[in-house]
């Protein structure tokens, strides 16, 4: 019995190999058409298939079919069935690929396990449409390449090598895994794309693009602009409306937006100039922004923990949220309303009231031109030099010393107060020692101005230059 089954064991593997057929069809097709029918192109699949536009009125297709399989009889029928099948009406024509189905042989589960089998398919082959038309295709493993088409298209594929070129009315592209091309095209663009390579330059009107695990570059679009995806590399440049990216772990390099900047990232880098406004939610992401015009008048927000923020050259109220930061500020037209905790605060050049509520962070300003200052922090410096007088100064820092820089002219109240620690000023107001710490109070001048200092075990320093 153990022979007999060696022996049908040896049978089915040498006799598994046999020889391979071959066969091969041609297809061809021609489809008048009116400048209004809307197309449709279904079910052609192949990296060797080449889609292109053109100016007759009429869908032109031309196809080699070539079949290598092991089971002879699939193989007769693939090149009996294939066909392509055609629906026509006032309104539209619809053209489909029809391809049978492969089925195994009997023969049971035993002769199953060592039958060598394969199916290798190749179509090669070119597919023309008229450039008036609207088209809708579902290519997939193909080159696409439409230029001046005038119609709507939809391309619902995937896999291509995509090229659109002067088409004004783009709707929906779909292509996953490929290279999508749009130039100097228009329309409403709603562009699908994973894994792959995404290029957008000049285009008429309003873009949205997903595009997960990709690189994508969108330059010179007249309107707004969308981009959602993640884990990309995405640059982006003069859009002529607002613009909105969501995308976490991701590098977003922008540049000339003439509306308002909204950007969503986790785990990534932002960098952005040449901007009207900007709102930043970004986690665990280094923020570089720079030339923020505000000529819309809304407020620039940051909002994000354990990364980095440098702003310079904006103009516009600043609001930011960002704990456990590195955050540098430089030449801001507007206030400043901060709120961080564990970071290295340093400041240059800001014109406009100052708020910041800190916690265990260092703070150095230079150059603070403000009427109204208002500080609390706790377990680090906070280093001062104004540029002006304000009118009013209120800075509570415990366990922290205080260092407050600026010009002459202060007339008001003034309250410098240290638990533990010394208190040194050059204004006219009294000063004494008390126990282990010490404070000056008093008035200077008539006027209604206002400066309180509080510490606790660190010193005071209010000079007047």
């Amino acid at each position: 019995m153990k022979t007999l089954f060696l022996t049908l064991i040896s049978a089915a593997l040498l006799g598994g190999n046999g020889d391979v057929a071959d066969k091969a069809r041609e297809l061809e097709k021609h489809y008048p058409v009116q400048p209004n029918q809307r197309i449709e192109i279904t079910g052609f699949n192949g990296s060797d298939i080449t889609f292109r536009s053109w100016e007759k009125n009429e869908v032109s297709i031309k196809l080699s079919v070539r079949i290598e399989s092991s089971d002879e009889e699939f193989e007769q029928r693939y090149i009996e069935e294939i066909s392509i099948e055609e629906s026509q009406s006032s309104a539209g024509l619809s053209i489909a690929f029809r391809e049978p189905r492969s089925s195994s042989r009997n023969g049971g589960w035993f002769f199953g396990l060592f039958r060598s089998s394969y199916v290798r398919k190749e179509i090669i082959g070119e597919i023309f449409v008229p450039q008036s038309n609207p088209l809708t295709t579902d290519m997939k493993y193909g080159t696409l390449s439409l230029e001046n088409m005038k119609g709507t298209l939809n391309l619902l594929g995937g896999n291509n090598d995509l090229v659109l070129k002067n088409c004004t009315a783009l709707e929906d592209v779909r292509n996953d895994y490929g290279k999508t091309v749009v130039e100097n095209s228009g329309g409403d663009l709603k562009l699908n794309s994973k894994s792959g390579k995404v290029t957008v330059e000049e285009f008429n009107g309003p873009v949205w693009i997903d595009a997960d695990y990709s690189t994508v570059k969108v330059m010179k679009v007249k309107k707004e602009a969308t981009i959602n995806s993640k884990s990309a590399t995405i640059t982006i440049s003069d859009i002529g409306g607002d613009l909105t990216v969501d995308a976490d772990y991701s590098t977003v390099t922008v540049e000339n937006v003439a509306g308002f900047f909204k950007v969503k990232n986790q785990s990534g880098k932002i960098r952005v100039k040449q901007i009207d406004g900007l709102f930043v939610d970004a986690m665990y992401t280094s923020v570089d922004a720079a030339e923020i015009s505000g000529k819309g008048g809304k407020e620039i927000t940051v909002r994000g923990q354990s990364g980095s923020l440098k702003l310079e050259n904006a103009v516009g109220n600043l609001r930011i949220e960002n704990p456990y930061s590195k955050i540098e500020l430089k030449n801001i037209k507007g206030s400043v309303d901060l709120s961080t905790k564990s970071s290295r605060v340093t400041a240059d050049g800001i014109q406009g009231d100052w708020n910041s509520n800190t916690e265990y962070s260092s703070l150095m300003i230079r150059d603070l031109t403000a009427q109204s200052i208002r500080m609390t922090n706790k377990s680090n410096p906070i280093d001062l030099q104004l540029k002006n007088t304000p009118s009013t100064i209120d800075i509570k820092n415990e366990y922290g010393s205080v260092s407050v820089n600026m010009p002459p002219g202060f007339s008001g109240d003034v309250m410098l107060e240290a638990t533990y620690g010394n208190v040194d000023t050059n204004l006219p107001v009294r000063s004494k020692s008390l126990g282990g710490g010490a404070y000056a109070t008093g008035k200077v001048g008539s006027g209604s101005g206002s400066i309180t200092i509080e510490t606790k075990s660190a010193g005071i320093k209010l000079i007047q230059r």
